[in-house]
């Protein structure tokens, strides 16, 4: 596991339980808004790109492959992280949060294990089973890009509560990664977190040119059922590409307030 950072208490991240939030570092997402950015990097052999398995032997596309393909790397390119950007470290160890966690038995609810994105690191079961044998309810929070590993970790019990960010529409998720496979996968994530009893949250970042009025309305549509929407407001402090972000203003609380009027006509919608 890769770490980046520990929260020693936190009343915020997990629902009703005071809690410790535990940061894994890599991302398989280059966000521009990100404010994590310390968390991004990774090595490059470590960002899974494969095709979804309800996917591999149903695509069969005729649509512009290679056009479809150079789009999606130019957007990419367009919020890529700054090479130059520095390492920050020493980042904690497993075994030092592992520590931690059983001092604070008795004190702690509950434990959050964020990121960077957990689901692209290959020994999170471990992990988290690591995190279960102390007594910890874990709550996880995901980019959705992995339902399979998020199916998985349900099936093996280790996930109490799950949070999926929903940036944007499927269709356009090629604004953070060049991932040709990203749509199904965000699409599938939302599919299973529907369908699974489980108890979950999905939650927005709102802001242009991901979010508006109509993105907003057609994102609650998709993802109505039972599980909540928060709307959260776009931090504009030391983002990955602030460049990138300069045109667009932050949301107002009006428009906060009509995003949420717009979802709640499909799902249950929050303000956070």
């Amino acid at each position: 596991m890769l770490l980046g950072g520990i929260v020693k208490t936190s009343t915020l991240d997990y629902p009703s339980l005071l809690s410790a939030v535990i940061f894994t570092r890599g991302c398989n997402f280059h966000c521009p808004f990100c404010h994590n950015i310390d968390l991004v990097r990774l090595p490059r052999n470590q960002s899974d790109t494969r095709e979804p398995k309800e996917t591999r032997e149903a695509r069969k596309t005729k649509d512009t492959k290679d056009k479809r393909e150079k789009r999606v790397q130019k957007a990419h390119a367009q919020i890529e992280l700054d090479p130059k950007e520095p390492d920050h470290g020493p980042w904690p160890q497993v075994e030092e949060a592992l520590a931690f966690l059983a001092k604070r038995r008795g004190l702690l609810d509950g434990v959050v294990v964020s990121g960077g994105e957990p689901t692209i690191q290959p020994d999170l079961p471990d992990f988290l089973a690591a995190i279960k044998a102390l007594g910890y309810p874990i709550k996880l929070d995901t980019n959705g890009s992995n339902p399979e590993v998020i199916e998985n970790l349900w099936h093996l019990g280790l996930v109490d509560y799950l949070a999926v960010d929903l940036k944007c529409l499927p269709q356009n998720y090629s604004y953070f990664t060049n991932d040709p496979f990203i749509s199904s996968k965000i699409s599938q994530t939302i599919d299973l977190v529907l369908s699974s009893g489980r108890n979950a949250e999905f939650r927005t970042t709102c802001l242009a040119p991901f979010i508006d009025r109509d993105i907003i309305s057609d994102l609650a549509r998709l993802a109505a059922g039972p599980i909540p929407l928060f709307l959260q407001r776009y931090r504009p402090e030391r983002v990955l590409n602030p460049s990138f972000m300069a045109p667009y203003p932050q949301p107002s609380q009006t428009d906060l307030e009509a995003f949420r009027l717009l979802a709640s006509r499909y799902l249950s919608c929050y303000l956070r």
